[in-house]
């Protein structure tokens, strides 16, 4: 079995065609791949649900892909995953910019598939194993006393809660 299969990966690309290739790309490699072509509406999907590793353009209308490393690590501090920079540009003082501000890795366009997946792989290789869901430990989330867990997936866990009047829910997380 791949040890990476089901492990996220977010892309944020203004590009659609580029976006098409590294999502068909990683996904044959067993990953789970949102991708975003606007970059706040990406960086708003990491911060709410941190992904394994993250791939940004460098440079996107409204918000740059330095941009959106600083602010992953300044929202997410000290659960930062790692983040990869895909640039047109192969510039050293671009190069360079990109790794003062934290990037991982910093690939060039067009996309090689085979360099594009052994960069990733390595950054999931070097970032923190995803760790499971101990729903059996939790009595409670939120308002909700929780019954037991129903399932799990790549994108979460779904647990049997009973609300404050006893009526039972299904809740994703």
């Amino acid at each position: 079995m791949n040890e990476n299969a089901g492990r996220r990966v977010v892309v944020l690309d203004d590009d659609a065609l580029i976006l098409k290739v590294v999502k068909a790309t990683l996904e044959r490699r067993g990953l789970i791949v949102e991708a975003f072509d606007q970059a706040r509406e990406g960086l708003q999907a990491i911060l709410d649900n941190p992904p394994d590793v993250v791939l940004t353009d460098f440079q996107m209308p409204n918000m740059s892909g330095t941009e959106v490393i600083n602010e992953i690590q300044r929202r997410l501090a000290g659960r930062s995953p790692p983040c990869l920079v895909l640039s047109a540009n192969p510039s050293e003082q671009v190069i360079a910019e990109a790794y003062s501000v934290g990037a991982g890795d910093y690939i060039c366009k067009p996309v090689v598939p085979g360099e594009l997946t052994a960069k990733v792989l390595r950054a999931l290789a070097d970032a923190p194993a995803p760790r499971p869901f101990a729903a059996e430990a939790l009595e409670t989330v939120g308002p909700y006393e929780v019954v037991r867990k129903i399932g799990a997936g790549g994108m979460g866990v779904i647990l049997e809660v009973r609300d404050a009047d006893g009526r039972k829910l299904a809740l994703k997380m």
